[in-house]
């Protein structure tokens, strides 16, 4: 049975503490291109946020624009070979990292008072796997990866769930979450977030757990 309220979590950075984890997986990926290390870092300042698949797309089109493949090098054939070598990499560090601090306890203490959901960039099928692997997957009644956006993940979740707007909360901690969150005019929560305070922020779990419970507790208002 759903719940009345919906809670949506991000997941690195917000569940799992695996946000420079995954950083260090793109070096590990290309460290057997030589002169690859600024190009990762070039493209991982400009593009923070992109999907594994999108972040390595640049990745593989600066170093091909410095010279830095092999000649004929197919870009097709090498971004697929480099998604592989980093869902290797990452998806096996995730699945060690520990979680943030906290957050276990708030999952127990939350769990059947609002329908719980993660969407996360990480695409679907690893992150089927590593929430199963860390026991996450119990407390949550969908989980949505990378095959869309945040933002039509938001909206699926509602419609296929019927969460009015005023009933729908997501909690993340980067500038791409907030933006779904106002694309699609539900609550948010910035959790130890990287980016300029925007509205109800939570340093820790106790503090997050709070406003959590303040928003269950809410009456509904009128989806607008």
């Amino acid at each position: 049975m759903v719940m009345g309220k919906a809670v949506i979590f991000d997941f690195d950075g917000v569940i799992t503490d695996s946000n420079r984890i995954k950083e260090q997986g793109y070096y590990a990926a290309f460290s057997g291109v030589k002169g690859s290390q600024e190009v990762v870092r070039k493209v991982l300042a400009r593009y923070p946020a992109s999907t594994r698949e999108s972040t390595i797309k640049k990745i593989v089109a600066g170093l091909a624009g410095c010279g830095l493949l092999k000649s004929g090098t197919d870009i097709g054939s090498a971004v697929s070979k480099y998604v592989d070598r980093y869902a290797r990499i990452a998806d096996d560090a995730v699945c060690k990292a520990h979680e943030i601090k906290g957050v276990r306890g708030l999952l127990d203490r939350i769990y059947g008072k609002a329908a719980l959901f993660i969407n996360s960039a990480t695409p679907d099928d690893s992150l089927a796997v590593i929430t199963r692997k860390k026991g996450l997957d119990r407390y949550f009644t969908d989980i949505y990866g990378s095959t869309h956006s945040k933002k039509e993940n938001l909206s699926a979740i509602r419609r296929r769930y019927g969460f009015r707007r005023a009933d729908t909360l997501y909690i993340g901690d980067r500038d791409v979450d907030y933006m779904a969150a106002c694309a699609d005019r539900i609550a948010f929560i910035a959790f130890k977030g990287e980016f300029p305070h925007r509205g109800k922020s939570a340093r820790n779990a106790k503090e997050l757990e709070r406003l959590i419970d303040g928003f269950i507790k809410k009456g509904k208002g009128a989806d607008k």
